[in-house]
C-alpha cells in the first residue's frame, strides 16, 4: 500500500508534565508516513524546555511558538494550510495515542466503500500518571451502530492480509451521515480527511479562537460525508483535573462537562450555521443538495428541536445578514426551507428583512 501521509497536530498549553509523552506516542507510529507539528500557545510553565530537547531531533517533526494563547480552534486554523498530509489528527497535549493508532484509522479510511469524513476509535481513560480508569469511553460505547461493514463492501487495500482484514471489518462501523447522535469519542481518538477540514473551517474569527475542533468540524464534517467507528480502543482519554470538557471517568448515563461548556457549545453551533449561511454556494457544490441538512446539524449538535434551534434570535440574526448569500440558492427554496423550520411568518419576515 501506498501510504498516504498523515498530519497530526500536537497542541499544547501548559501541559509540560504530559506533552513529552503526547509527542514521544506520535513518533513511535508503527505506520511509515507521518508528519507532527507540534505547538506551543505561549504556555508559562516549563512546555518550551520540554520542547527543546525535541529540536533537531527527527525530521518528521517541526516546532512552532506562539506568542500568545490562540487556544485548540485558532491554533489550527493559523497552521492549517501548511499541513501535507490527507489525513489529520489533533493531539491534545495531555492525551497520547496507542503505535498502531495511524495504521489503523488509516485502514479503516482506505477500507470504507466511501470517502468519510473522519474516523473515531475507542478510547481508555487514565489518570494524570497514566494509570487506567476505564476499559473504554462509555459515550462511545453506548452509541455503537449496529451494522457491521460487509465484506463485499469494503474496498480492498493492498498488503492487508486476511487476518487483518477480517479483524478490522469486524471493529468497523459506518455511521450514516444522516444519523443526528454523537457516536464519536473526543478529540485525539479521530483522524480526518484533511481536505474536508480546509473547506469548511469556520471563517471571519480573531485570531483567538475559544472552542473545541472536534465540537465544530465532527458534527458539520459528519453531515456532509459520514464517519465511521473503530470499536478497538487506540488511544488514551487523560483525566487529571485542569480537563476543559470532563474532569471525571465516563460512567454509564452519566452527563460529564460544566455549564461554561455547553455555552461555548451554544456559540460553536452558531459559528456552524454562519460559516454555512456566509458560504451558502460553496457548501452547495461541496455537498450537493444537501445543504439544509447541513444547515440541520447545529440543532442536532444541541440536542433540539430544529424549530426551537431556529427561533433563537441570535441565529435569525445570522440569516439575516447572509439573506443574499442565501438567496442565491433560490428564493423559493429559501423560503420554502426556512418556513418547515420556523415557520412562515418568521420566514418571511427573514426574507424581507
Amino acid at each position: 500500500m501506498a501510504a498516504p501521509l498523515v498530519s497530526f497536530v500536537v497542541i499544547n498549553y501548559n501541559y509540560e508534565d504530559y506533552l513529552a509523552e503526547a509527542i514521544d506516542s506520535v513518533l513511535a507510529q508503527d505506520y511509515p508516513n507521518i508528519e507532527c507539528v507540534v505547538i506551543d500557545n505561549a504556555s508559562t510553565d516549563g512546555s518550551r524546555e520540554v520542547l527543546a530537547r525535541y529540536e533537531g531531533v527527527d525530521a518528521r517533526l517541526s516546532i512552532r511558538r506562539f506568542d500568545r494563547n490562540l487556544n485548540q480552534m485558532g491554533a489550527l486554523l493559523k497552521i492549517l494550510d501548511d499541513l501535507r498530509g490527507r489525513y489529520l489528527t489533533i493531539v491534545d497535549a495531555d492525551d497520547f495515542i496507542f503505535p498502531n493508532y495511524a495504521s489503523q484509522h488509516v485502514l479503516a479510511h482506505e477500507m470504507a466503500p466511501r470517502g468519510l469524513a473522519f474516523t473515531s476509535s475507542c478510547v481508555v481513560e487514565v489518570d494524570g500518571a497514566g494509570c487506567v480508569l476505564t476499559a473504554g469511553y462509555d459515550p462511545f460505547l453506548s452509541n455503537v451502530v449496529q451494522a457491521r461493514l460487509a465484506d463485499g463492501e469494503a474496498n480492498a487495500v493492498e498488503g492487508v492480509g486476511a487476518t487483518d482484514r477480517a479483524l478490522l471489518l469486524e471493529a468497523i462501523r459506518l455511521v450514516d451521515r444522516d444519523d443526528p447522535k454523537w457516536r464519536w469519542s473526543p478529540g485525539t481518538a479521530n483522524m480526518h480527511d484533511l481536505s474536508l477540514v480546509r473547506a469548511t473551517r469556520p471563517i471571519g474569527h480573531a485570531e483567538a479562537y475559544v472552542g473545541a475542533t472536534d465540537n465544530y468540524f465532527m458534527w458539520l464534517n459528519h453531515a456532509i460525508a459520514g464517519s465511521a467507528q473503530i470499536l478497538t480502543p487506540l488511544s488514551a482519554y487523560r483525566h487529571h483535573g485542569r480537563n476543559r470538557y470532563g474532569a471525571m471517568p465516563s460512567v454509564a448515563g452519566l452527563t460529564i462537562g460544566t455549564r461554561s461548556g455547553v455555552n461555548r457549545s451554544a456559540v460553536r453551533r452558531r459559528d456552524i450555521t454562519l460559516a454555512l449561511a456566509s458560504r451558502a454556494r460553496a457548501f452547495q457544490q461541496l455537498a450537493p443538495g444537501r445543504f439544509w441538512k447541513l444547515m440541520d446539524a447545529p440543532a442536532a449538535a444541541d440536542g433540539q428541536p430544529v424549530e426551537l434551534y431556529f427561533a433563537n434570535p441570535l441565529v435569525q440574526k445570522i440569516l439575516i445578514e447572509h439573506r443574499a448569500e442565501l438567496l442565491s440558492l433560490g428564493a423559493a427554496e429559501v423560503e420554502r426551507e426556512l418556513a418547515e423550520r420556523m415557520g412562515r411568518k418568521a420566514a418571511r419576515r427573514i426574507a424581507r428583512a
